[in-house]
This record gives C-alpha cells, structure tokens and sequence, in this order.
C-alpha cells in the first residue's frame, strides 16, 4: 500500500517541481540578479558587451539547473511529505476526500517553512546576520521539529474534541490549533538572528514576499495534485468493484 502514496507523492511531486522551477527561472533568479547587482559597481561599456553571450549562455544554464532543482525538491517533497508522512498520518489528518490533501499541505508548510521562518525570517541578498551560518541552520532545523510535533500535536487534539459530543466543530478546530499557536513562543526562546539589509526596503520586501509565494504556490500545487489522483483512484475502486479493490490490497 505505501507504494500507492509514494507513486501519488511523486506524480504530485513532478508537477510541483516543475512550475516551481519554472517560477525561480523565469521570475526569481532576474529578480536575486538584480538584487544582487545592487550597490555593486558595473563593468564599462566595452566589458559588457564583450561579456553578454557569455552571460547570456550562463543565465541560461543557470535556469536550466533551477528547473531541474526544482523538480527534484518537488520530488522529494512529494515522497517523502505526501507518500511516507501521509501513509502513516492519514487517519489523523482532519477531513474527507481531498481537504485531506489541502490540510496536510498546510501542515507541510508550515513544518518545513512558516515555523522555521518565525526565527529566521527569508532574507533578500546582501543581508548581514549576527548569527553564523551554523548558528542559523540549528536554528532553523530545531523549528521544522517543532513546527513538525506542532502540526501532529494538533490534528491528534483536534480529533479528539471534535469526538466528543459536547464540543462544536468550531471550538474543536480553535482547541486544535494551540499546539501550532505557541510555535512563536518557541521561537521566543532561541537566539535571536538580528539583520542588517543593503538593498532598498521595496526590493527587499519584494524578494521575501517572492519567497513567501513560491513556498507556498508549492505546497498549493502539491495538493490540488495529490487530490487529483487521491480522487481518481478512488473513482476507480468505485467502477472497479471487489476485484480493483482487492487487487489495490494486493500492494501491501
């Protein structure tokens, strides 16, 4: 059966991958380029345009390489978060049908990116940090942890108040969601990476908000993908009757 979620995660995964990839070559790298450029002295006229094909031929390999990576963090995303995490979280995953798909997806990112993001914030090129790169990476691990026993903490609380017949659906999504509301208060705790950004405050926030779209255009992708094909092989059990299902079963 596990092999089913991770044929799913990966097709989901593909798909992602690609118009993500597609989002870094064609709108992020030009737009890190130029912020990278900023406050850097150009070349002279004669430099540049001696230079251009070269340029050219490395931009285009440069996006070539971001596709194809992301792709791959599609990939990875899709097996490991929708085929094993999904395999073993599903019966806890709050829903039916596809809003299973879109509520794991949330979770998703916020393991892998909000959490984290609450104590190292994306930065635009050219940014100083008080903290080092290892300092930073710990940091940002110890969130996706947190952010990870967060998420699960939740959708265990929240199962076990929408079970309980005194409890309205509202309330037990409210109760559901306190794991997840004290992530800032663990973030509160660990040391703080104070910045200090070069470029402009409109391009800065530009490429963080591009950082911010593209993690979760990812994660959006991924679950309208993984509820596609959820659907799809539902449908076929349905129009397949004992024998499709039984050969499904045959996949343990």
């Amino acid at each position: 059966m596990i092999v089913e979620y991770l044929v799913r995660g990966v097709k989901a995964g593909v798909v992602a991958g690609l118009i993500f990839g597609l989002l870094l070559a064609l709108v992020a790298n030009p737009v890190l380029g130029y912020a990278e450029g900023i406050g850097h002295e150009s070349g002279t006229h004669d430099h540049e345009q001696s230079t251009g094909i070269q340029h050219d031929s490395l931009v285009s390999i440069f996006n070539g390489i971001s596709v194809v990576s992301g792709v791959l963090w599609g990939i990875l995303l899709g097996a490991v978060g929708f085929g094993v995490a999904f395999f073993f979280l599903e019966p806890i995953v709050p829903g039916s049908g596809p809003v299973k798909s879109y509520v794991f997806a949330t979770a998703g990112f916020l393991t892998t990116s909000a959490a984290p993001w609450l104590a190292v914030p994306p930065a635009p090129p050219g940014t100083t940090h008080s903290l080092g790169v290892q300092l930073r990476l710990l940091v940002y691990g110890g969130m996706m942890i947190a952010g990870a026993v967060a998420v699960v903490a939740s959708m265990l609380l929240y199962g076990r108040l929408q079970a309980r017949p005194d409890f309205p659906t509202p309330f037990a999504v409210v109760g559901g969601l306190v794991p997840v509301a004290a992530l800032p208060v663990v973030a509160a705790v660990l040391p703080t990476d104070r910045t200090t950004v070069t470029v402009p405050a409109t391009l800065a926030d530009g490429v963080v908000g591009l950082t911010i779209f593209g993690q979760v255009l990812l994660w959006l992708t991924l679950a309208v993908g993984h509820a596609r094909l959820t659907g799809e092989r539902a449908r076929d059990h349905a129009t397949g009757g004992v024998g499709q299902v039984s050969h499904g079963a045959g996949g343990d």
